[in-house]
C-alpha cells in the first residue's frame, strides 16, 4: 500500500503432488496485482467523476495429474457372465481369489511417467469509474487466459493393447472484454431506479 491510492498483492505458492512424477513433482505459481487509483493519486476533482482506478494483474495457476496416471493398472477379475434375457448367469461361478490364488485382469489406458503438471495463466487490465455523485459506474476489463500441458486420456490403437494413454495433450486460449454499466437514472427522495 503507498499512500493509499496505490497497491501491489504479491503472492506465491509450490505445491508437491504423489500423483505426478517424482523429478517433476513440484510446481510454483504466483501472482500479482497493482492497483492504482488515479483520482486520488492525482488530487482530482472532477464535478463529473467521484472515483477512477486502473488495475493490472498476473496470475498463474497449477493443476496435478489424476491418481494412477503414470502407470497401468491392474484390477481384480472375474469370472464373465452370460446374459440370458435380462438374467446373469455364471456358468462357472468363479469368484477371486479362486482356491489361494488372486486373478487380475489389464486396464485398457496406457500410463505416462514422464508427465507434467497443467498450467494456467491469466492476464487481465481493468478501469473502474464512478461518477455523477456515485450515480453511475462502469467497470471494463480485457482477459487472455492460456491453458498448456493439460492433461487428458488420449486415444490410441487397440493395437498397442490399450485404448487410451495419458498425455499433455492440451492447449487451450481464452480471451474477450468484460463491460459493466450500473446507475441510478431516477432518484428521488421517495423513489430510486436502479439500472
Amino acid at each position: 500500500d503507498y499512500r493509499g491510492w496505490s497497491y501491489l498483492p504479491l503472492t506465491g505458492r509450490n505445491d508437491w503432488s504423489s500423483t505426478l512424477p517424482k523429478d517433476n513433482n513440484s510446481y510454483f505459481y504466483p501472482s500479482a496485482s497493482l492497483g492504482v487509483v488515479f483520482t486520488d493519486a492525482l488530487d482530482l476533482n472532477a464535478d463529473w467523476l467521484d472515483y477512477g482506478k486502473v488495475r493490472l494483474s498476473y496470475a498463474k495457476v497449477g493443476n496435478d495429474a489424476p491418481p494412477y496416471s503414470l502407470s497401468s493398472r491392474y484390477f481384480e477379475a472375474g469370472a464373465p457372465g452370460v446374459y440370458v434375457g435380462n438374467y446373469q448367469f455364471s456358468p462357472t461361478n468363479i469368484d477371486f481369489p479362486f482356491r489361494g490364488q488372486v486373478g487380475y485382469f489389464q486396464g485398457s489406458q496406457l500410463g505416462n511417467p514422464n508427465i507434467k503438471p497443467e498450467s494456467t495463466t491469466e492476464t487481465e487490465f481493468g478501469l473502474e469509474l464512478t461518477g455523477l455523485n456515485s450515480r453511475v459506474s462502469l467497470e471494463v476489463a480485457r482477459y487472455s487466459k492460456k491453458s498448456y500441458d493439460q492433461i487428458f486420456s488420449v486415444p490410441s490403437s487397440d493395437a498397442s493393447g490399450y485404448g487410451s494413454i495419458v498425455r499433455n495433450a492440451g492447449d487451450l486460449r481464452n480471451e474477450g472484454w468484460e463491460v459493466s454499466l450500473r446507475g441510478r437514472p431516477v432518484q428521488t427522495r421517495d423513489f430510486t431506479a436502479i439500472a
